[in-house]
């Protein structure tokens, strides 16, 4: 199951290498989406 995050959020949080690093080791799927635009900008696996 992915969960959705706002491109700002992914911008401003998801980018931090420690986050990069618990992302990759939980294995943890993202949908980035621009909720202005009503469309997904990345589906990270």
């Amino acid at each position: 199951m992915s969960s959705p995050v706002l491109d700002e959020t992914y911008q401003d949080f998801f980018q931090l290498p420690f986050i990069q690093r618990a992302l990759g080791r939980y294995q943890v799927k993202l949908i980035v989406y621009d909720p202005k635009q009503e469309e997904i900008l990345q589906w990270i696996m």
